[in-house]
């Protein structure tokens, strides 16, 4: 099987060039003789195609975490996350997409936070922390178009590979141990 940068390259005519040492990326945009109708449409569904090949073979790929701190019962910061396709990203806030722990300072002021509620939210950060110190994880992409949240952090789904239970989302796991704000 070929990797699916060669494929795309192929597909494309994106060549690599050697000049003086160094090499250089050409173009992306349709080969000679492939500008008459037949030649764009068949250039066209090349692209769509790739795209769809590029989104299956990414599905659910997990991220990976350099040196990582646990900001909030579902906020993580990051180093880096390194992405697939070689991407990395630097100095990254991510946030659980698929619940709403309980928060643990006064930063967040589209809704009303008690006293109570911190002392909640920061002993759900406190156990997160000791969770995701002590056993496995993945960080997995959103299952929904959604990137980033109204705050500018990347919207993540993460998973815990428990002992006893093997993969568990970390959503179900807060659920469990009521660290999860009411909707």
């Amino acid at each position: 099987a070929l990797p699916i940068w060669r494929v795309v390259h192929g597909w494309f005519g994106i060549r690599r060039r050697e000049r003086g040492g160094k090499s250089a990326t050409c173009r992306f945009v349709p080969r000679h003789g492939e500008l008459g109708i037949g030649g764009l449409m068949n250039w066209f569904l090349r692209a769509i195609l790739m795209l769809v090949l590029v989104g299956f073979a990414n599905a659910g790929e997990p991220y990976k975490l350099a040196h990582w701190k646990v900001k909030d019962g579902d906020t993580l910061h990051a180093e880096k996350l390194y992405l697939p396709f070689g991407v990395a990203l630097y100095d990254v806030d991510m946030r659980c997409a698929d619940f709403d722990a309980w928060e643990s300072s006064f930063r967040r002021t589209t809704v009303s936070v008690t006293h109570a509620e911190l002392e909640r939210g920061k002993r759900a950060a406190k156990e997160l922390a000791e969770l995701l110190a002590t056993n496995e994880f993945r960080v997995l992409p959103p299952n929904d178009s959604r990137v980033r949240d109204v705050y500018g952090r990347l919207l993540v789904v993460i998973e815990v590979k428990l002992p006893e239970r093997g993969w568990v989302k970390l959503a179900d796991w807060m659920k469990l141990h009521r660290h999860v704000r009411e909707q």
